[in-house]
């Protein structure tokens, strides 16, 4: 709109008396006989002023004709669109209690919080004894931690993350043997999986708690709103004719990520040259392909067949 407006000034500051591209037209049209024998404007005969003005109005035109086009076309691939089923205040209200389990920090004071860290380690070194009894020492990092101390990656989901992997371990002891020790073109296993934690406590965002996820992943769109509208669906689906109570809710969430974590690896597996610098496109595409399980799912049964893993 600019270019246009701009155009026209340029025309108005010109000749007092100009031609529009109209009057250009119909000045052709009255000497159609003289026309006939001259070259075209602009190839080798000299330009009259008249029409140069009314070319430069037609070119202001097509220029803002043309910056329409292009930023439809920009709104059309952007996320802009908000239509999509919502959840209601009374499905908030049926999940609040998961949402506030789910938010629980870690404490390293607090026993429960050091027992669950103790199991996980048993876990990871084939009942090994932990080797220092503040629970921080540099072996964490051979299983995917960041730091000696694991309560330092656990700040962004809480205890709730090491419940995940402890829910992952139980229910795929194979896979998980098989998964978590860090190998040279392998991926850090424990961050893997508090970062789908994280992607799907923020795809189903009831804690209250914003993370990486929360803004990298727009929760606006058509198809965020569905993800999230049947994962509620799903988290809230009664068990003879009852609400759900945690420890049922708490089970559909490890389902679902324990699909979300072995479709991760199917993705990593997939790579042709695995490497840290291609774990976040792999994030993203584990985000699609959840969103389209879980609105591809009625069932839990229909979670584990749609992910295909």
């Amino acid at each position: 709109f600019f270019f246009a407006v701009h155009m026209e000034g340029l025309r108005r500051r010109g000749e007092p008396k100009c031609y529009t591209s109209q009057t250009v037209e119909d000045d052709r049209d009255m000497n159609d006989d003289q026309e006939d024998d001259k070259p075209l404007m602009g190839r080798d005969s000299p330009t009259p002023k008249g029409a140069m003005c009314g070319n430069v109005h037609t070119w202001a035109d097509r220029i803002q004709h043309w910056f329409v086009q292009v930023f439809g076309k920009i709104c059309e691939a952007m996320p802009f669109t908000t239509s999509g089923p919502e959840v209601t205040p009374a499905q908030l209200a049926q999940l609040q209690p998961f949402g506030e389990y789910a938010g629980i920090p870690f404490d390293h004071s607090n026993e429960e919080h050091q027992a669950a860290l103790r199991t996980l380690w048993s876990l990871f070194s084939n009942g090994q004894e932990v080797p220092h009894s503040d629970l921080i020492f540099p072996e964490w990092k051979d299983f995917g931690f960041q730091q000696p101390d694991p309560g330092s990656d656990f700040r962004a989901v809480g205890v709730f993350g090491i419940h995940n992997l402890l829910f992952f371990a139980d229910a795929y002891p194979t896979q998980f043997r098989r998964m978590c020790p860090e190998t040279d073109g392998g991926y850090p296993f424990a961050i893997a999986g508090l970062n789908i934690s994280m992607m799907l406590l923020a795809m189903l965002d009831v804690t209250g708690r914003k993370t990486c996820f929360t803004t990298t992943h727009a929760q606006n769109t058509t198809q965020a709103k569905k993800s999230r509208y049947a994962f509620v669906e799903l988290m809230l689906r009664s068990t003879n004719g009852e609400s759900p109570n945690l420890r049922q809710m708490e089970n559909v969430f490890g389902t679902v990520y324990c699909m979300a974590f072995l479709v991760l690896d199917k993705h990593w597996q997939d790579l042709k040259n695995p490497n840290m610098l291609a774990f976040n496109d792999v994030l993203v595409k584990v985000k699609k392909h959840m969103d389209e399980v879980l609105m591809a799912s009625k069932t839990l049964e229909d979670v584990s067949r749609v992910a295909g893993v």
